[in-house]
């Protein structure tokens, strides 16, 4: 197995003493602006560009 830790260790880890609510909230954050900083990236010029098209319509 070479010294990895098995899925049992895993789910034990994960089942062990909650994080505390500070942790978790910038977890939640961190998340939430991973998923949202390229969605708007993205999404920004594309809306502008669909704006100046139905506007010089």
């Amino acid at each position: 197995r070479g010294g990895r830790p098995t899925t049992v260790v895993r789910v034990r880890r994960l089942g062990g003493a909650p994080n505390s609510r500070a942790v978790a909230a910038c977890a939640y954050v961190c998340a939430a602006t991973v998923l949202v900083l390229p969605t708007v990236a993205l999404a920004v010029p594309w809306l502008t560009e669909l704006h100046r098209l139905f506007s010089a319509l």
